[in-house]
């Protein structure tokens, strides 16, 4: 090999090694994330038909803390974005909880959107202090108006999204669900 060549290999090779130095910095963040491993108790009737293996998890760590034992609740893929109007622009819906009753007790379908695994803690959350609204009857859903603590509101008299005292209900309360969800689920930084 001649003189310059040389120089061409060893500069090709220090570039390779610089790029992968960089690359294991710029990604050494990018570490799956895994929760403590939990048991699942017998009596969550959870399905899961997602390609999220883990949001059966987190529902039934909800589940625990809130002390609700519904027949069954089941993890559904969102097909297409929904969003709408509102007073303060586009909603887009990151989950939605469908209650179905049945002779067996209560059934609940969560349909959730494409999102980071960060972000499912708290968008199940909120489903769950719905599902919470279901079960102690404070939130019915029917086909043409709903009930809310006794109150009978018809389709074409439902608030504002971000004024509905159900949403707001959630809104306030999943945020401490959520913490205590992530206190069963995340490892402690001393514990990894």
């Amino acid at each position: 090999m001649g003189d310059k060549t040389l120089k061409w290999f060893l500069g090709g090779i220090l570039l390779v090694i610089v790029f992968v130095i960089i690359m294991t910095l710029v990604h050494k963040n990018d570490k799956e994330e895994y929760f403590n491993v939990v048991d699942i108790p017998k009596t969550h009737n959870i399905y899961n038909k997602t390609d999220k293996k883990y949001l059966d998890t987190i529902v039934s760590a909800g589940l625990s803390v809130i002390g609700i034992e519904p027949s069954v609740v089941i993890l559904e893929q969102l097909k297409k974005k929904i969003s709408f109007e509102s007073e303060d622009g586009e909603i887009v819906l990151h989950a939605f909880i469908k209650m179905a009753p049945s002779p067996f007790g209560n059934q609940y379908i969560i349909y959730l959107a494409d999102l980071p695994k960060k972000e499912y803690i708290g968008v199940l959350s909120h489903e769950l202090i719905h599902l919470i609204q279901y079960e102690t009857g404070h939130l019915q859903m029917y086909d043409d108006y709903m009930i809310w603590h006794g109150n009978i509101i018809y389709d074409d008299n439902i608030p504002d999204y971000r004024d509905r005292e159900w949403e707001q209900d959630a809104r306030g309360l999943s945020p401490i669900l959520a913490n205590e969800i992530k206190e069963i689920l995340i490892p402690k930084k001393d514990d990894r």
